[in-house]
């Protein structure tokens, strides 16, 4: 039950981010992001303490051990590097431009994608029954948290720009189209990148 309330308490945290963005507040969006992070944090150590009552296979568990850290690094890739971790997440205001290639052609929340795996990995990784039971409502937690994010922020930021991006990519759950749009953006950003730009022969 801790663990679930600190997880939860973590989500109106940010919220109240979301709102500080959206509204301008200045100054409180660091320090509504530190306290989002430390209940989300603190509500993972309490549900992995206690009796390790799970026994998976250990093949299973090995791969678990590969996947939940693959999932907690795309889940902060999604969220921290391609939204701008300073515009998103620390200065005043909200993000100036919408995010739509990368993991974000993919669905429009990667970042749940992610967390979703991770959070499941990580307790048959970790033999905790505590937390795998925890583990759906985490993340109904995350899906009301972005549920929130789309009917009361991004609507009002982006408007018509974001109602096109929900027309054309899924809330949650990859498409045969979106995956195709993702390989598609990631092929894009190989071929800017500097080792495949065409050498310069005119010297």
């Amino acid at each position: 039950m801790t663990a679930l309330l600190l997880n939860l308490a973590g989500y109106a945290w940010g919220m109240l981010h979301d709102l500080a963005a959206l509204k301008g507040t200045p100054r409180v969006k660091p320090y509504l992001l530190a306290l989002s992070g430390i209940s989300h944090l603190a509500s993972f150590v309490e549900a992995t303490r206690g009796p390790k009552t799970l026994n998976p296979p250990p093949l299973l568990r090995a791969l678990c051990m590969v996947i939940a850290p693959l999932g907690w690094c795309a889940m902060v890739y999604s969220i921290m590097i391609e939204i701008p971790f300073r515009k998103g997440w620390i200065n005043e205001g909200h993000t100036d431009q919408i995010v739509t290639t990368g993991t974000y052609s993919l669905a429009r929340h990667p970042g749940v994608i992610w967390f979703s795996f991770a959070v499941i990995a990580t307790a048959i990784a970790t033999r905790s029954k505590k937390m795998l039971l925890a583990a759906p409502i985490m993340i109904a937690g995350d899906v009301a948290h972005v549920t929130f994010q789309e009917q009361a922020v991004l609507t009002n930021v982006f408007g018509d720009e974001y109602r096109e991006y929900q027309r054309t990519t899924p809330f949650l759950v990859p498409t045969v189209a979106s995956f195709t749009k993702f390989v598609q953006t990631l092929a894009r950003a190989e071929q800017r990148s500097p080792e495949h730009r065409p050498e310069d022969t005119s010297r």
